[in-house]
């Protein structure tokens, strides 16, 4: 705002206006505020930060008079005044020795934003205030500790800044002293907390409570307080409390009970924990009804299931006289089978393992565990001394041999060295080790149940001499063995590169390995090109193995450069640079690449309870390119995403597509690729559900054999899958591959068919399988049967038998 007075005389005449003008410092000429005022005050339009000389002169009707100008420039700021008072002074917590005070910033804050607060304290009995921290405070709280416990005070704020200071904001009266509230402890978990075995066990919950309450962890009925360990962490905090257990195993299973406890209570909370992990073994198994062919398995359920139901029993069988397990079914539902197909004579022994949703327990009798202790000596350029101690689990069998194998540090296969090493041929020697090359080694027990875990070296070794330095001091000299190598990045590959088979977008190149490897094999070789117009390198091919390749996505008629990098496990080369090339333009025949149409007939031809065979047919073109290969999606039912199911590309037109959830209900499509990309998909399938087909026939078919017909009698699958059995399907061996259909589908409820039409004296195998919505299940086929009347005419039999005969 610019005012002035009247001038002392205003020349005979009226002032009819006044002219305000303003300058900054740093210029001479004057500009005009308002020339068209009467009033002796005026609000200038400035700009902040800035400095401003002002001046006014009057004007009356004869002209304008002098005039008068500020002495000193003005600079252009907001006025700043004292801020207001704070709002909601008050003391949100009260302790032994302190206060914890808050407060809201003030709803004026005088025109400046730097703006701090001043703290006093006042003891009922004292009548001087005291400041109780340094300097201002920015904050909104502060924490008024060094009080007096059990004595009354009082406390007051206000805020400050530039322009003064506001007044003062006091709280009443108010006794120091530690406040009791009783504990309170919820767990985070709204339900059982299921884990599977080998995972961790993380239960949080918030405790509450002042003062600060002592945490104590228990465990079902025990008194006793779960400590620290290795498999087990503990962390308190002012609000929480968590538990953490590693590697859960059955035995964590139960109700976890923390324990919150002050001066002012106790309070409890519990949260269930259920590790779900392989069922135990079955109990009491005992054969029973033991006849020529056949016999009955009887056992109790496992005293352990696991954590969840057994849903399953396999069933395995053991001739002694060859000691060789196999399965007899794994599809038993109850606790009793009927095991069939024995053979008269021979001695078996049998064995049951249950299964879970989790895994099948461990057989009793199974592939040892891993060595122990393995480790690498004598260490030299083409050989190396391996050791190791027996498997702790052996299987329930003994050890026959072990298999040792070699890998390169840069490889991901592994290469065989022993292949049945004895056990007292260890320690044993590792020959044809290449110089300057790392290696892991591996060892695999072996017993009569077959391989069982392989145990790697935990480091790497490298396949070098030792060096022997000799050091001397004061006519005394000690020897060291010390293993030395040098190892480098690889030097550039051997020229001259060769281009070759140059087309309009594509060129073949060759090249010699570099003379320096760096004292480590070269694993790949990367590729650049330049086109030379635009001067810039851009990578054409970051992986090869080999000394040549083939680059394509030239651009016709334009000119290129390569330049080739070798590269081993320390580092990437120098470049070895090629020739100039030019690419091919092809005036005559100008070829328009498109992605494949879609493919054909897109289905589900086999389906599983977690995989699902799906088929299509090739598309109807191409594209101008050759197909190389396919691409399958899925999707759930109530799913809008489509989910790759195949990692890399498929050749054939058929995939198995594993991982399904059982229950679930899945559609499918593919899509084509060529050389321009990946095409349109197919239509999709109709959705299909994963689970398992029908099951597998029981019992033996019943054969009456004559000399041109056999007549068979079967029972319905225990297994349904799911769907009812809508008919069955009868076939006959023609070839130790292949199997002709006898009939066409027997309806589902009849359980007996007639085969005629056969050979007198042919052998004759048959297999019989059942149909339900899903599909065709697996089949039960027949043991071999000779096309013969059961007895010749001149014998008769030795009892009463009734048969079926057809002619």
């Amino acid at each position: 705002m610019v005012s002035w007075e009247n001038p002392e005389d205003n020349g005979g005449t009226e002032i009819t206006q006044y002219t305000v003008e303003c300058r900054q410092p740093s210029q001479r000429g004057w500009t005009v505020v308002s020339n068209d005022w009467t009033k002796r005050l005026i609000k200038a339009p400035l700009t902040e930060g800035c400095e401003y000389f002002f001046r006014v002169s009057a004007e009356n009707k004869i002209g304008v008079g002098p005039s008068i100008e500020t002495k000193s420039p003005v600079l252009a700021v907001d006025p700043i005044e004292k801020p207001g008072e704070p709002i909601d002074f008050h003391i949100s917590e009260i302790g032994k020795t302190f206060c914890f005070l808050k407060w809201k910033k003030p709803d004026y804050d005088g025109g400046s934003r730097n703006i701090g607060y001043h703290i006093e304290k006042k003891p009922k009995e004292a009548e001087e205030w005291e400041r109780i921290h340094k300097g201002a405070i920015k904050e909104t709280y502060f924490m008024a500790d060094r009080c007096i416990e059990n004595q009354i005070y009082q406390f007051r704020v206000q805020t400050k800044n530039e322009g003064g200071e506001s007044n003062w904001v006091t709280t009443g009266e108010v006794l120091v002293k530690e406040q009791l509230v009783e504990p309170e402890v919820k767990v985070k978990l709204e339900a059982t907390l299921v884990v599977r075995a080998g995972d961790s066990i993380a239960i949080e919950a918030a405790v509450k409570g002042k003062p600060q309450p002592d945490v104590k962890w228990t465990k079902d009925e025990s008194t006793d307080e779960i400590k620290k360990g290795p498999r087990l962490q503990l962390e308190t905090g002012v609000d929480f409390s968590k538990l953490l257990i590693t590697g859960a195993r059955r035995t964590d299973s139960g109700k976890y009970i923390i324990t919150a406890s002050n001066s002012a209570g106790t309070s409890s909370a519990t949260g269930t924990v259920n590790v779900l992990d392989r069922p135990g073994p079955v109990r009491n198994l005992k054969p029973s009804d033991i006849t020529t062919d056949r016999c009955s398995l009887h056992w109790d359920v496992p005293e352990d299931d696991g954590g969840c139901d057994i849903y399953n029993y396999i069933i395995e069988k053991c001739e002694t006289k060859r000691g060789v397990w196999s399965v007899h079914s794994n599809a038993v539902i109850t606790n009793k089978a009927k095991v069939t197909r024995l053979i008269e004579g021979n001695e078996y022994i049998f064995r049951v393992r249950a299964e879970n949703k989790m895994v099948m327990p461990f057989s009793p009798t199974d592939t040892p565990g891993p060595v122990m202790n393995l480790e690498a000596t004598d260490i030299k350029q083409t050989s190396v001394m391996l050791t190791w101690n027996p498997p702790e689990n052996n299987g329930g069998s003994e050890v026959i041999h072990y298999i040792v194998e070699k890998r390169e540090i840069d490889r991901k296969t592994w290469a065989t060295v022993k292949t049945e090493l004895q056990p007292d041929k260890i320690p044993v020697k590792v020959s044809g080790l290449t110089p300057g090359t790392e290696y892991y080694f591996r060892v695999t027990a072996v017993n009569e149940y077959g391989s069982g875990v392989p145990k790697v070296t935990p480091t790497s070794y490298l396949a070098s001499d030792p060096v022997i330095l000799l050091l001397s001091e004061q006519k005394k000299s000690k020897n060291y063995l010390v293993n030395f190598y040098i190892a480098d990045i690889p030097g550039p590959p051997e020229g001259p590169v060769e281009i070759s088979d140059i087309d309009s977008d594509a060129c073949s190149l060759s090249w010699n390995k570099p003379l320096e490897d760096g004292g480590s094999n070269i694993t790949n070789y990367v590729i650049e090109k330049c086109d030379v117009t635009r001067g810039d390198w851009v990578t054409a091919l970051s992986s090869c193995a080999k000394t040549s390749c083939r680059l394509g996505k030239l651009i016709p008629g334009k000119e290129f450069v390569f330049r080739i990098r070798a590269e081993n496990r320390f580092g990437v080369s120098d470049p070895l640079q090629s020739e100039r090339m030019v690419a091919k333009t092809d005036t005559f025949l100008l070829v328009l690449l498109d992605v494949p149409s879609e493919p054909l007939n897109c289905r589900v031809n086999k389906t599983n309870k977690d995989c699902m065979f799906v088929a299509w047919d090739k598309p109807e073109t191409d594209g101008g390119s050759p197909i190389t290969g396919y691409y399958i999606e899925r999707k759930e039912r109530n799913s809008l995403l489509w989910v790759k199911a195949n990692d890399t590309v498929v050749r054939t037109t058929e995939y198995p597509c594993a991982g399904l959830i059982e229950g679930l209900e899945y559609t499918f499509r593919v899509s084509a690729i060529n050389r321009a990309g990946q095409g349109k998909p197919s239509k999709k399938t109709d959705f299909v559900t994963a689970r398992t087909p029908v099951g597998e026939l029981i019992d033996n078919p019943l054969l009456d054999v004559t000399k041109n017909s056999v007549s068979l009698v079967w029972t319905r699958p225990k297994n349904d899958g799911g769907s009812k059995i809508i008919g069955y399907y009868v076939e006959r061996e023609t070839s130790r591959t292949n199997w002709a259909q006898v009939s066409a589908k027997i309806k589902g409820d009849i359980l007996e068919f007639i085969v005629e039409k056969l050979i007198e004296g042919r052998e004759y195998q048959f297999r019989i399988r059942g149909e339900n919505a899903w599909g065709v299940g697996d089949p039960f086929i027949t043991n071999p049967v000779i096309a013969k009347n059961p007895f010749s005419e001149s014998s008769s039999p030795l009892f009463q038998i009734h048969i079926l005969v057809f002619y």
